[in-house]
């Protein structure tokens, strides 16, 4: 037992020797040590010195180095802009000296789990958040994500299809590119065909500016589901776009619209029996863009726009 005392003594002496160091302050850890570790050595254990060492400039060379990196705008994973500057830092130094940014940064994990549930939150309600303006402004992989998911909640594709035209006619200058990707994930032959027939037109037209610089036809075309074939028709009398189409009485009216240069009064019917197209009477007012609808025998158009202003106007 004394030999044992002995050694102990040893050991702590040597390590309190240590402590001269300028950088490192040794400190002796027996304060810490369990029963266990004060039982006396066997025959063949050696006995290692414990010591605890602490060195106070390890902390401020660490910060010194993390703001090298900062100024060097190296391992950056947030930048801050103040004031029209911009400023490259680490979340970890920010979030632990700010309680404002942990919180901001730990929001942030949970984004993940917001998109998710907005995502599926739009696939079921796919008819009332096409409707929003937020719909509108969605880039291009959202709406491309959105129409081609297989889940998509609807009572037919004619609401996919005047989803996308809507969305393109926001941004035409920008968003024409995109036509030919976004028409291909809609399920052509489901929609209905009064629906499809005055819906197509104006794609047709839309498409066929988007390849010759936006220049606008008067082509048509008209699709059978039930052989799934597209047939050419004849022209419509005066080239247009952007105009009202809807059908009464196995006729196919074509209101208004933008020939280019203005915007349109004039209206016209196609006969499927004859494969012709009349003038009928023009509008009262040039419209573009305006809203249509065949109801109890009569057409009315609202709204659109005459070249100078949004309308609220309403004609039959």
């Amino acid at each position: 037992m004394a030999k044992w005392i002995e050694h102990q003594s040893r050991g702590r002496r040597s390590t309190d020797n240590t402590a001269n160091s300028e950088d490192v302050t040794t400190t002796s850890n027996n304060s810490t040590q369990t029963p266990c570790d004060l039982s006396p050595p066997g025959p063949n254990e050696e006995i290692i010195p414990q010591a605890h060492h602490q060195n106070p400039g390890h902390c401020v060379a660490s910060f010194a180095a993390i703001n090298q990196m900062r100024t060097n705008s190296q391992l950056c994973d947030v930048t801050l802009e103040v004031g029209g500057e911009t400023l490259h830092a680490h979340k970890v130094v920010l979030a632990s000296v700010s309680p404002y940014f942990y919180a901001m940064f730990n929001d942030a994990h949970s984004c993940k789990e917001l998109l998710t549930r907005s995502h599926k939150y739009a696939l079921q309600n796919f008819q009332q958040v096409v409707g929003t303006e937020e719909f509108l402004l969605l880039p291009y992989e959202d709406v491309k994500d959105l129409i081609s998911n297989n889940l998509l909640n609807i009572c037919s594709e004619e609401k996919v299809f005047h989803a996308v035209l809507n969305w393109i006619k926001h941004d035409l200058a920008e968003r024409q590119i995109h036509i030919a990707e976004l028409m291909s994930n809609v399920r052509l032959p489901l929609p209905a065909d009064h629906g499809k027939a005055a819906g197509w037109h104006e794609a047709v037209c839309v498409c066929r500016g988007w390849r010759q610089s936006f220049a606008i036809h008067n082509e048509c075309e008209v699709y059978n589901p039930r052989s799934n074939i597209w047939s050419t028709i004849a022209p419509m009398l005066w080239r247009r776009s952007r105009s009202g189409v809807t059908a009464l009485h196995k006729t196919l009216y074509v209101v208004g619209g933008y020939d280019g240069v203005n915007d349109l009064a004039t209206a016209e019917c196609y006969n499927p029996s004859s494969n012709k197209w009349s003038y009928i009477t023009p509008m009262g007012t040039k419209r573009s863009c305006l809203g249509i609808c065949a109801f109890d025998g009569l057409i009315y158009v609202c709204g659109g726009y005459d070249g100078a202003s949004c309308l609220s106007s309403t004609e039959r």
